[in-house]
């Protein structure tokens, strides 16, 4: 890739919920640790055995924790690609074969076309719009080899989808999140929508698997601190909306975010969803 490529400026979105600072970096890395663990020590699902010579883009790499952990698994001959629309906590160390630009899914430099093998992205339902996604659905088909793969990675934040029966704080709580993410033009029940946005845009042979990860008792207490870490830093967002008309200050939300970490730790069928969804790109094009 041209070196004026990787220094290539992001289009940057103004709609992404949550920081960029250390403390999201350290809550990044124990969420890819609890992930990996959900998923068998799996760094992605999708059916690909990356050789020397392969190209790996990590859409919204953020600290780059896959990205760092797929290095130690992979041929150094292996190109790792970083991006993120924000460069504040890229790593300062990692292995030769990572690079980190800042750029946007939505938007890549026009030389990556046909070059990936495999592209990966997770969590970013809190940072696109369903117009978002669909660009980006259109440049991921872009940049993959033919036959190559794209690995997803979502969580569901619709309350009303969860397979337990929530809290009244929790159900408050996510009814205040929701707000604000649907203020913001984004889509609480994503992963739900995910296998038809990948058909629309050309992918084949797509795959769902969902786990449900517990946040009950001592077993759920990393995914409970997680969550309950995501929300506090929610909290001026809401504030600065008026708190959506559901919280009045500060203080009511934290109050309200405690009481539903409380709830979590309290019932035993308690889980948060997740879904991995993997699509292929047609090894001979139309």
């Amino acid at each position: 890739m041209d070196t004026n490529e990787v220094l290539h400026t992001a289009t940057r979105s103004s709609t992404y919920i949550l920081p960029s600072d250390e403390a999201e970096k350290e809550r990044l890395l124990l969420q890819h640790r609890i992930l990996k663990k959900t998923y068998e020590n799996r760094l992605f699902l999708a059916p690909v055995t990356l050789a020397p010579g392969d190209h790996v883009l990590d859409s919204g790499t953020g600290g780059a924790s896959w990205l760092l952990d797929l290095a130690r698994r992979v041929s150094p001959e292996v190109f790792l690609h970083g991006i993120d629309i924000e460069s504040r906590i890229f790593p300062s160390n990692h292995a030769p074969n990572i690079h980190l630009s800042t750029d946007s899914i939505t938007k890549l430099p026009a030389s990556w076309s046909s070059t990936f093998t495999l592209v990966h992205q997770r969590h970013l339902i809190l940072g696109l719009t369903f117009q978002d996604w669909q660009a980006a659905f259109k440049e991921m088909y872009r940049i993959i080899i033919p036959g190559g793969w794209v690995n997803l990675l979502e969580g569901l934040m619709d309350v009303a989808q969860y397979k337990w029966t929530a809290g009244p704080a929790t159900l408050r709580l996510f009814t205040v999140v929701c707000a604000l993410i649907l203020a913001r033009g984004m889509i609480p029940d994503l992963p739900l929508h995910l296998p038809a946005l990948l058909e629309e845009a050309g992918f084949i042979n797509i795959h769902v698997e969902e786990r449900g990860v517990t946040v009950y008792g001592q077993e759920g207490a990393d995914m409970r601190e997680n969550t309950y870490r995501a929300m506090m830093t929610m909290k001026a967002l809401v504030m600065n909306t008026g708190g959506l008309g559901f919280v009045k200050s500060a203080e009511e939300y934290e109050n309200l975010v405690n009481a539903a970490s409380k709830e979590w730790s309290e019932t035993p069928e308690a889980a948060f969803q997740f879904f991995v969804v993997y699509a292929q790109k047609p090894s001979v094009l139309s």
